[in-house]
């Protein structure tokens, strides 16, 4: 089979100590480098290592595992691929750090083959050997340039939700992003790619508040179950990088902890080319944490009521009067949303209602504050006044009002 080798290089202002901590620390990747979606150390013995990592390559989501030997002394980098997966037939390389004056020349070795040495597995392998080469050559610079403003720049945050629900339905969720358009209002459009089960390729659509759409590309790296690792490709001028995590953790007293963490690097550049950018870098920081938090609440609000609207039903009664009554069922919700439709034949319940907004079901706040004054009273429990502004969809009615039986039960 035939081996072919490519070099890459560059030049950095910046002492080859100094660019060799982020070459050896693998867990930095997903940082600094923006093909690369996550990365882990699976074992260490002082001088080799494993890894795993999940990277962008030609347009696709790919992971795969290396071998690692570090070298401190001669700032020098030696991996090899485990099991290599089709196209590629085998692949390697070296990272080589040159000292040059107060500088230094990095130098980034690969070798590799294609399966069967098919002349189109080649290309695609060279495409991607070249492109995130480039890519990870230019980012490296960039970060030891920036080293002494990162303090300023780099910044992580989280948002937590507290649910009443099973964890695989808020997982279900978060993992169903092609869904989002039809569950989650400040998302226009997904497109979802999956070709290997659990690496997902999203291309997303985002509202802002002034209607504005935004459009993001990102690698999502899917833990069944529990956590969802993620990563922007395509980002907002203002941004260098953002990674983030979505955790779902069960709390132990029946409740499940759903986190939404965000790691995030300002683009000093890009912020100044606002038409009114922010006054200062801490600006941009409260700026940037509180339209990515937001959005991240939004989304995991909608998780809640999804997730507490599916759960199993148990034997919930709280007593009005003599009667016992139980937990509100969708069935139940759509006969009180028809008697207060009244003689509106417009208004339509069949099918899979459960997150279409209640405006586009016919419902306007009148209808709906007709609803809850009709669930209070049949339930005879006092919902919270702010329902009545954040109630949106049927599945926010059953988690609101099934929230207040469970209270009162």
């Amino acid at each position: 089979m035939t081996t072919t080798r490519a070099t890459h290089r560059i030049d950095v202002e910046a002492k080859a100590d100094a660019v060799y901590r982020i070459v050896a620390d693998v867990g930095l990747w997903p940082l600094y480098f923006p093909p690369t979606v996550r990365a882990e150390r699976l074992s260490w013995d002082g001088v080799e290592e494993r890894i795993r990592i999940w990277a962008m390559a030609d347009g696709e989501l790919r992971t795969w595992q290396s071998r690692r030997r570090l070298h401190p002394a001669a700032h020098r980098v030696e991996f090899e691929q485990e099991r290599p997966r089709d196209p590629v037939a085998a692949m390697g390389g070296s990272w080589t750090l040159e000292e040059r004056g107060e500088g230094c020349t990095v130098v980034l070795d690969h070798h590799y083959r294609a399966v069967d040495d098919d002349p189109a597995r080649l290309a695609r392998i060279a495409r991607a050997v070249e492109h995130n080469s480039t890519a990870e050559l230019d980012n490296l610079r960039r970060a030891v340039l920036r080293a002494g403003q990162e303090p300023e720049l780099l910044f992580e945050f989280a948002d937590t939700e507290t649910v009443s629900g099973p964890p695989e339905e808020v997982y279900a969720f978060l993992y169903d992003a092609a869904k989002w358009p039809e569950r989650i209002p400040h998302v226009a459009h997904v497109e979802v790619r999956e070709d290997v089960p659990g690496l997902q390729h999203l291309r997303m659509d985002t509202r802002a508040p002034d209607g504005s759409v935004h459009t993001t590309v990102s690698g999502r790296v899917c833990e069944p179950g529990r956590r969802i690792v993620y990563k922007q490709t395509t980002l907002p001028p203002v941004l260098q990088a953002h990674n983030g995590e979505w955790l779902v953790e069960e709390t132990g007293d029946g409740a499940v902890r759903v986190t939404a963490r965000h790691q995030v690097i300002l683009d000093p550049e890009g912020i100044a080319g606002l038409p009114e950018p922010p006054e200062s870098l801490a600006a941009a920081r409260a700026a940037v944490r509180e339209a990515l938090g937001a959005n991240s609440r939004a989304t995991m609000a909608r998780a809640r009521a999804f997730a507490e609207a599916n759960r199993p039903r148990t034997p919930h009664h709280h007593t009005k009067g003599n009667t016992a009554m139980a937990e509100l069922t969708l069935d139940e919700l759509k006969r009180f949303l028809l008697s207060a439709a009244g003689d509106d034949e417009s208004v339509e319940l069949s099918g899979d209602i459960l997150h279409v907004r209640l405006v586009d079901l016919g419902f306007d706040s009148l209808a709906v504050i007709d609803t809850l004054g009709r669930l209070e009273r049949h339930f005879g429990v006092k919902l919270p006044e702010e329902a009545t502004t954040e109630v949106e969809t049927p599945a926010d009615l059953l988690a609101a009002v099934n929230r207040q039986v469970a209270e009162a039960a």
